[in-house]
């Protein structure tokens, strides 16, 4: 999780606009794990952002979030347990959603390996980068969603095993 503060802090491939000026994360999983709000604590020191929580599963808060919290040309980074990522993947539906029906098994990058002992996926290290399109005033009707997703990548975070890592 430092690794990500320092290396969120910058423009990049991931986030070719700058640095996120928005962090969303899960409050409490349903599991109970607190991870992927905890992923995001060093993120919110380093930049000194505030953490807006959703509920877990609460995808339509989650777009209702975005709407309220992110302004045009804004990055903004959502934490979420990857065990349940293409179901938020499917609610924000993005241009080319068709091409990422499930949460890859296995994603191991170069100079890191997930890690064997863990079941079911072991893609812990992957990053979805998608940008949101304000839709035009005079195109939006009343209870319309403010925002068209684009195209959706996928990066490796570059996580080298160490909170020092080169950046990716």
């Amino acid at each position: 999780a430092e690794y990500l503060g320092r290396c969120l802090s910058h423009t990049s491939p991931a986030l070719p606009w700058g640095p996120p000026s928005v962090l969303m994360s899960v409050v409490n999983q349903s599991n109970g794990s607190r991870r992927s709000y905890d992923t995001l604590i060093p993120v919110s020191k380093s930049l000194g952002k505030k953490i807006i929580r959703v509920q877990d599963d609460d995808y339509e808060g989650l777009i209702a979030a975005l709407d309220k919290h992110v302004g045009c040309g804004e990055t903004v980074v959502v934490a979420w347990h990857h065990s349940t990522m293409m179901e938020l993947v499917d609610a924000v539906m993005p241009t080319n959603f068709w091409m990422y029906n499930k949460w890859p098994k296995e994603c191991d990058a170069e100079g890191w390996s997930e890690p064997d002992w863990l079941p079911g996926s072991k893609c812990y290290d992957i990053m979805l980068s998608m940008p949101l399109h304000e839709l035009p005033h005079k195109f939006k009707k009343k209870g319309e969603k403010r925002w068209i997703p684009g195209w959706m990548d996928i990066y490796h975070e570059g996580f080298g095993g160490s909170r020092h890592s080169k950046c990716a």
